[in-house]
Parts: C-alpha cells; sequence; structure tokens
C-alpha cells in the first residue's frame, strides 16, 4: 500500500515538475526574446546616434567649406594689396 502511494506521488510530482519545466521554458524563451528584442533597439538607438553624429559633423563641414569659399578670395585680394603697397613703399624709398 505505501508503494503504490508513494508511486502515485512520485508520478504527480513528476508531472509538477514537467509542468514547472514547461512554465519555466516558455518563460525563459519570452526572456530570451525579450533580450533578443532589447538588443535589438539598443543597436538601433547606437545606429541612429552614430547618425546623428555623422549628420553633425557634415554639416559643420558644409559650413566650413562656405566660410573658405567666401573668405579665400578675400583673403588672396588682401595679401594682394599688401604685396603691392610693399612693392610701391619700396620702389618710394630707393
Amino acid at each position: 500500500m505505501r508503494l503504490l502511494v508513494s508511486t502515485r506521488m512520485d508520478a504527480k510530482s513528476s508531472r509538477l515538475r514537467a509542468a514547472c519545466a514547461i512554465a519555466a521554458t516558455s518563460q525563459g524563451r519570452r526572456m530570451l526574446q525579450n533580450d533578443r528584442e532589447n538588443l535589438e533597439l539598443d543597436k538601433l538607438i547606437n545606429e541612429i546616434r552614430k547618425l546623428v553624429a555623422e549628420r553633425k559633423k557634415l554639416v559643420a563641414e558644409e559650413k566650413k567649406m562656405k566660410w573658405e569659399t567666401y573668405f579665400y578670395p578675400v583673403a588672396v585680394v588682401a595679401g594682394m594689396l599688401t604685396a603691392t603697397a610693399a612693392l610701391i613703399g619700396l620702389s618710394l624709398k630707393l
């Protein structure tokens, strides 16, 4: 009799353990899926930050190019005027 009761208890406990294992496995799968989704979201966020930084860099470079294309001729003309003034000053002293 005692053997029969313990066998039934073992069967119940093994079914209970199996049910718990299945529940834990499904939770584990959900957790793994959530982890994967979080990792994907982190990757996307990092990619967005990288693209934003790259865009800021390109905008700054564009601003620099505009500045240079405007002031480069001004610097050349100023240099030519300075050289001309120096030559005139030298020729007047001699």
